[in-house]
């Protein structure tokens, strides 16, 4: 009878935990469960340590893999041999013929197994689930029963992704009271599901909801990593071999391309022209006629390109990794704005050999090595050749600095200078916000308190605050981050500040290099006797004229206003001591005061009456316009230009105004005639000095507030093209492809370590007309005699030469376990009738199909069991002892197991033939069973009985008729004297005479 626990149902008694014996390891199931830990103090705590963190990224990656053209041809293959599926019989059936119960039990379990069939609609289906269950490496499903009455069975069995459900395993520790040491006494298992996708279980073990095990069906490839924590698909051992072909490939279509045609020869006749003619004239020819099909454009191997894990790589490494199968994350942006977004390298590859490039610098002394058509986003432009770049054109450009978080933290973090809001923010920060933005898991709780509370404080998983990697990154609670940090941490720091302590002592470094004597003088020089000192001996501040000591202070009230602007955080730090020190009793004070000076009612009054007359009236509309225009100070450009010119130079504000009023006074007289007719409240315009509220009014032109920020756009506005230049010298080249299929956006750009951004390029074939290359033709020019003529040189003969394709394919076949044979070559892999000709690579290719069958067979197991339990066919006991009695039988297609075993039947018969004149007298009959027939004792026992049966129902003569004396030798007695012709001479040795079919033979039917 099932009972319902958590959200689902449990089978049989209500078993919370499973005792174990006491160990200080968990049990290891194999299964790719998540560890949980229950800690006392903080509920149930997930060791991210054990667990693999990117398992969504690996399925979606075999995914992607299966529907490459050699793996999909592998793989339906493989789906063709395990599930064969027609019309006349089911794919798979039961059999029972082990099991040792009544045959209504039998009955009843073989109707259940066809509900489950039924359930799983396998007839129709069978082939697309054993396909999800060798491409992801698990199967889930969930069993829905009805509630009210679960005697019904299952109602219907659905699918689910594996992506958003895991296994977690909880166990339950005590510490040994002699040992001293944690040791693990039971666990509980169960299933947690979440409908958003988690980068890691053990988010998806936290957010999740958690489910009873038995609720679940879950089938696994049996493969695991090298932690054993996470389950692998079949595909697994292929994800090499298919990028190693797919790279292999790539460069043989490059390779091809730039050799397949054939070299003309251009012999131009130049006549009489002078060098320089001649020259252009044959250039002139060239560009009429070239004509060139290349790859889209490249960078040099050797550019650095930094990424979001905070490393800066050269094109070759990154490629190399992408091989490999790394997910890199490079720096994007908007072509038309400028705005920052992470970008997903899902391309990298060399494009061209040796081909022309150009090489263009920038104003901050970088240069990039690239082909004339690579593409760079231009302000204003958009997307520019490299050959059509002028000197003078802003680029889009990457800056990032270092900078601490808070004045109260040494600990530095990447920012970035942002493009369209022109001012700096942590590049985490940004990362964050975008995974918000792209509904992409981001938050964790590692303290189950915080689940409900706002989570803004960023946390690096793997404790480098400079990999900024979305998978990464997650929000956390900032109270939840401090635990976490604490926990995880404060172990460590213990450990690491004793150890410290003694290394410094045993070197005698720091301050136990001292000597007491020293000591006492350090504090005397740095304590209260030192400040003592330095107030009688007028030294520091107490040394200072009264113009010095002011001087001071008004440089330290500009710091101090400059830092109240500029720093967000120290802002709202004086803002709450302000807000403590303003409390209620001051209040009321300031209150009461401003009643006794100020007659409220008739100054709003007057106010009110003002605003009528003035606002009310037929002429509102040209008043707001003259006040407006009285009332607004005009800029010449000299001032503006001189403002950033100080900008650029990073100058203080004081300084900045300083600059203006001292060395500026014709600029200052130019401002004050521009300015003559203007009227503006409080402020007299023609005093010829330029104030603070004046640069604030600049400033707030380009909508930036502070000083510091607009130094920043000033400075950090863009960076400009200072020449491209043609090399001589050829090169290899290759490229990225940012967000190929555009999951996240489709900017498709980059950014460069020299400080720009750049455009990723297709990897697509086109025609590039008029591109120059020594690789197409060959122009010579001709004087004399000699006319214009046009010879052909042939192509290369290497065309034909697959052998790496042919290698790196067979790799992968193999590794995909298919015979290579199957589908390079299937008309040659077997010919009915020709069993003989079986490869050992079809017999292996079978054991395989048989291996995945029986692991897939754990489907039926599951739903077989929930079925009978639920209907009260056995229990779950009973059906975990019958379950090693119970086989599958799957319908066989061109079997080249069974054709190959046909073939062992028909020699062993072919055998026995010969041997059979010598039974009884040179062999026995258990030594024909055993060494012969291959016959196991209990498949010896059980031909004899069926033998006997056999006799007594008439279907065969009966051997002891038809050959007196053959009972006895059934029945494993003396065997009778050989006949006449058959005796055995003194010498033992045998002398066979007559024709051996006139000898009886006691074992014809046997």
């Amino acid at each position: 009878m099932a009972r319902f626990n958590l959200f689902g149902f449990k089978l049989g008694k209500d078993t919370p935990a499973q005792e174990v014996l006491p160990s200080f390891s968990p049990p290891v199931l194999d299964d790719g469960a998540t560890t949980v830990a229950v800690a006392a103090h903080y509920g149930t705590t997930v060791d991210l340590e054990s667990s693999y963190k990117s398992e969504i990224e690996l399925i979606t990656r075999y995914r992607e893999m299966s529907m490459q053209p050699e793996v999909e041809s592998a793989v339906d293959d493989i789906i063709n041999e395990a599930i064969i599926q027609d019309n006349d019989s089911p794919a798979v059936s039961i059999k029972l013929d082990n099991l040792k119960v009544s045959p209504k039990v039998k009955s009843a379990m073989e109707d259940e197994f066809e509900d489950v069939l039924t359930l799983l609609n396998f007839k129709g289906l069978g082939q697309d689930i054993f396909k999800r269950f060798y491409v992801d490496g698990r199967l889930y499903y969930t069993i829905i029963v009805d509630e009210k009455d679960p005697k019904f069975g299952i109602k219907e069995l659905r699918y689910v992704d594996p992506r958003k459900i895991t296994k977690v395993r909880e166990i339950v520790k005590q510490k040994d009271p002699k040992l001293g040491a944690d040791l693990i006494v039971n666990y509980t298992e169960y299933y947690v599901y979440s409908e958003q996708l988690s980068s890691t279980k053990a988010n998806l073990a936290q957010t999740g909801v958690k489910i009873a095990p038995d609720t679940i069906i879950a089938v696994s490839s049996g493969l695991l990593d090298s932690k054993r924590s996470m389950v692998l698909s079949y595909l697994h051992k292929a994800i090499k071999p298919l990028n190693n072909l797919r790279m292999i490939e790539d460069a043989s279509v490059i390779y091809k391309v730039s050799r397949a045609p054939e070299r003309r020869i251009f012999y131009i006749d130049v006549g009489n022209l002078p060098k320089a003619k001649a020259e252009q004239y044959l250039k002139d020819m060239m560009t009429k006629y070239k004509n060139k099909v290349v790859y889209d454009a490249c960078l040099g191997l050797d550019t650095k390109i930094p990424l979001l894990d905070g490393r800066t790589l050269t094109l070759l490494d990154i490629i190399l990794e992408y091989q490999d199968g790394k997910e890199l994350w490079a720096y994007s942006c908007d072509p038309k704005t400028g705005k920052f977004v992470p970008g997903l390298i899902s391309w990298a590859g060399i494009t061209r050999i040796n081909t022309q490039v150009v090489k263009v610098t920038l104003d901050n002394g970088e240069s990039i090595t690239c082909t004339p058509d690579h593409k760079f986003p231009v302000w204003g432009k958009g997307f520019v050749e490299a050959k059509d770049l002028i000197s003078g054109e802003s680029m889009i450009p990457l800056y990032t600095r270092n900078k601490t978080i808070s004045h109260a933290s040494n600990s530095e973090y990447l920012q970035i200078f942002k493009n369209d809001t022109k001012k700096w923010e942590f590049v985490h920060r940004e990362v964050s916000k975008w995974k918000d933005d792209n509904n992409l898991d981001n938050e964790y709780v590692f303290n189950d308190i915080y689940s409900d509370e706002d989570k803004h404080t960023v946390h690096h998983k793997n404790y480098n605050r400079y990999d900024n990697s979305p998978s990464n990154l997650t929000r956390m609670n900032n109270l939840d981050h401090f635990d976490y940090h604490k926990q995880h941490n404060s172990e460590a720091g213990k450990i690491g500040g004793k150890r410290a302590a003694i290394t410094q002592k045993e070197l005698g470094v720091g301050i136990f290099g001292l000597t007491d004597e020293q000591r006492q003088e350090y504090g005397k020089k740095y304590g209260k006797l030192g400040g003592k000192q330095s107030f009688e001996n007028k030294s520091g501040i107490h040394g200072l004229t009264l113009e010095e000591t002011t001087n001071n202070a008004q440089k330290g009230g500009l710091a101090f206003k400059e830092k109240l602007e500029n720093d967000p955080e120290f802002r709202s730090y004086i803002s709450e001591m302000q807000k403590q020190s303003w409390d209620d009793n001051k209040r009321r004070g300031y209150a009461e005061r401003a009643l006794e000076i100020f007659d409220h009612e008739h100054f709003s009054k007057m106010n009110k009456l003002s605003n009528e007359s003035r606002w009310n009236s037929e002429k509102t509309e040209s008043n707001k316009r003259k006040l407006a225009e009285s009332q607004t100070i005009l800029y010449p450009k000299e001032i503006i230009d001189i403002i950033k010119h100080c900008a650029k130079q990073d100058l203080s504000k004081h300084d900045t105004i300083l600059e203006i009023n001292t060395n500026r006074h014709d600029i200052l007289i130019a401002w004050r005639d521009l300015n003559k007719n203007q009227k503006v409240k409080n402020r007299d315009v023609t005093s010829l000095k330029f104030t603070e509220k004046d640069l604030n009014r600049i400033t707030r032109l380009d909508n930036i507030t502070k000083w510091e920020d607009y130094k920043e756009s000033v400075k950090y506005r863009n960076h400009k093209i200072v020449s491209v230049e043609w090399l001589d010298e050829t090169m290899n080249v290759g490229t990225l492809t940012i967000d190929g299929q555009e999951i996240f956006h489709d900017h498709h750009t980059f950014a460069l370590d020299c400080g720009i951004y750049t455009k990723n390029s297709s990897g697509e074939v086109r025609d590039d007309r008029r591109h120059l290359s020594m690789q197409d033709d060959f122009w010579i020019p001709r004087r004399g005699d000699a006319t214009t003529e046009i010879t052909t040189l042939p192509s290369s003969s290497a065309f034909d030469d697959m052998s790496m394709v042919e290698y790196f394919e067979k790799k992968l076949y193999k590794s995909l376990s298919v015979p290579y044979s199957r589908l390079h070559d299937p008309e040659n892999s077997y010919v009915i009738g020709r069993e003989a000709e079986i490869s050992r690579d079809e017999i292996k290719f079978s054991k395989f199909i048989n291996r995945l069958r029986s692991k897939f067979t754990d489907l039926f197991d599951q739903a077989l069991k929930t079925q009978c339990v639920l209907k009260g066919v056995c229990t779950a006991e009973e059906f975990d002892e019958y379950k090693q009695y119970i086989y599958y039988d799957f319908k066989l297609d061109n079997n080249y197991a069974e054709l190959k075993e046909a073939e062992l039947i028909q020699n062993r018969v072919n055998l026995l033939t010969m041997i059979d004149p010598f039974v009884g007298k040179y062999f026995s009959m258990e030594w024909v069973y055993d060494k012969v027939l291959n016959f196991t004792e209990d498949e010896s026992k059980k031909m004899r009985k069926q033998i006997d049966q056999n006799i007594k129902d008439g279907l065969v003569p009966d051997p002891s008729t038809m050959f007196p004396g053959a009972d006895n030798q059934m029945d494993g007695n003396q065997p009778q004297p050989a006949p006449p012709d058959r005796q055995v001479s003194g010498d033992n040795t045998s002398s066979t005479k007559g024709n051996d079919s006139d000898n009886p033979n006691p074992y014809y039917n046997q």
